[in-house]
């Protein structure tokens, strides 16, 4: 059986730092996971990223979750920024920050 990442209820510990209002799930992204529960992902997007990173799935997210929580990312396409991190090392600010429900036409839309 398949392991789920962070139920959406589950609180974050304690130990982190408490999230900002603006840092909750976008509508459709039923998943937040990483070192912050900050990643917001899709069903799709999360079973993606997992079959293309497989062992190093947990770490890539993790690392992630850091760099947006250093950076105070808000996004709502994940997904596509965690690409573009990995990619280029870097999110340029405002390049995925966009109005929820806005699919900006470089970005696919999920399926």
């Amino acid at each position: 059986m398949e392991e789920n990442p962070l139920p959406q209820e589950q609180e974050c510990p304690e130990s982190e730092p408490e999230q900002p209002e603006e840092t909750k799930a976008p509508q459709g992204r039923m998943y937040h996971i990483g070192k912050y529960h900050n990643v917001f992902l899709t069903q799709p997007e999360y079973d993606d990223l997992k079959e293309q990173f497989q062992k190093e799935f947990p770490m890539i997210i993790d690392q992630f979750s850091r760099y947006k929580m250093a950076n105070k990312f808000t996004l709502l396409y994940d997904y596509h920024a965690l690409l573009h991190y990995l990619e280029h090392g870097e999110i340029p600010e405002g390049l995925f920050d966009r109005m929820e429900g806005v699919i900006p036409p470089h970005l696919p839309r999920d399926s």
